[in-house]
């Protein structure tokens, strides 16, 4: 077993190396002021850390072939880069960024068998910043904390199974997620405060209990999920708290069965907007309190799938479309003085299906089309 330990702290322009084996320190010519290079080859358990203040700097850590791989990179200052690559399992690379802005940070553990994997990053108080985090393989966990800061990116692409991505950004404005993630048992986990903020998130291929939870605390937020090919796979949106108004949450599920979309929405001005195709035992939920807002769910074949969309408010617009169903359910609710709401259901085709609207206030709308199917029921109920 083959053990290696390097330590590189940089202060303005110098340069400290101890207990250096299997690692060779390089200074690197850049557009940084300050830069420092380590790289360790086919080793165990071996270690690197870089510690560097001040501006304009560079760090830069490879573990190529290594096992139980530690990397460690602390910065403080304006304009700085941070890139470490792990080629291996069990590898651990921690990252920490503060008081500054314009920092980059890109962590790749990659290739074959590259498992077990953990990253995590966080950015203190930095502004104008981005973190990538990208890994192979599979029972591999992203961790991202970018804290107090604006105009703030966060991206992950995890490409196996059984992967853990978990962004968390908070007092902030423009803030931006991205994951991306190939594989089975995949969970994203994503919290944002603040306004204009927005989260992307896709699971792709092979989802089998797939799940994704995004909570977000502001206004003029935008929300966007999508998972195909998926099965007992879940996905919790939630827009929430005073002041969290104008915000949009999409939810897409294609070629996915035994799923289900619930997304919640505070305030005025939100728009829920969920769409699952060609599966059974699909259930969405939406719920919107208080005023002008929209919601739309659409569902598509099957059997047994189910849609219920409550609305607390005035103004508000519900429509629900089910497609060549086979007892399916469609619901919606529209409460608490719901002036002037109006409700959609269409259900074309299919068999033994069933509608229900329910509306509480003045001049409201109700509509229900059942179109080419057998023994469906419909129910509306105004007062």
């Amino acid at each position: 077993m083959k053990s290696s330990k390097t330590i590189v702290s940089l202060a303005v322009a110098a340069l400290f190396v101890a207990n250096s084996a299997l690692a060779e320190v390089v200074p690197v010519s850049s557009s940084t002021d300050n830069a420092a290079l380590i790289m360790q080859i086919a080793g165990s358990d071996s270690t690197a850390e870089i510690n560097q203040t001040g501006a304009d700097n560079g760090a830069s850590i490879l573990q190529d072939n290594t096992v139980s791989a530690v990397a460690s990179v602390t910065t403080e200052g304006t304009m700085s880069t941070v890139i470490v690559q792990q080629q291996g399992s069990n590898g651990a690379v921690s990252v920490l960024q503060s008081e500054s802005s314009g920092n980059e940070v890109i962590v790749t553990q990659y290739e074959d068998y590259s498992d077990n994997n953990t990253a995590a990053v966080t950015q203190d108080q930095v502004s104008n910043s981005a973190v990538s985090v990208i890994q192979d393989d599979f029972d591999n966990m992203a961790i991202v904390n970018q804290t107090v800061g604006s105009n703030m990116t966060a991206s992950v692409n995890q490409s196996d199974q059984s992967e853990l991505a978990v962004v968390d950004q908070t007092s902030g404005a423009d803030l931006h997620v991205t994951v991306d993630q190939d594989g089975a048992n995949d969970i994203t986990e994503i919290l944002q405060t603040g306004s204009n903020n927005s989260v992307e998130v896709s699971q792709i291929l092979d989802g089998v209990n797939n799940i994704v939870i995004v909570d977000q605390d502001g206004s003029n937020s935008d929300v966007s999920v999508s998972q195909s090919a998926s099965l007992d796979s879940f996905v919790m949106v939630t827009q929430y708290e005073a002041g969290s108004d104008g915000n949009s949450a999409s939810v897409t599920q294609d070629l996915v069965s035994s799923s289900t979309v619930t997304v919640t929405q505070d305030d005025l001005y939100n728009t829920a907007t969920v769409n699952q195709s060609v599966g059974s035992w699909l259930e969405a939920i939406v719920s919107q309190s208080d005023e002008s807002n929209i919601a739309s769910v659409d569902q598509m074949g099957g059997s047994d799938n189910y849609a219920d969309v409550f609305q607390d408010g005035g103004s508000n617009v519900a429509t629900i479309a089910q497609t060549d169903g086979v007892m399916t359910t469609a619901m919606i609710s529209q409460e608490g003085d719901a002036l002037f709401a109006v409700a959609t259901v269409t259900q074309t085709g299919g068999a033994d299906n069933l509608a229900t609207v329910m509306q509480q206030g003045t001049g409201a709308v109700a509509t229900i089309t059942q179109v080419g199917g057998t023994f469906n029921t419909a129910s509306i109920s105004q007062h």
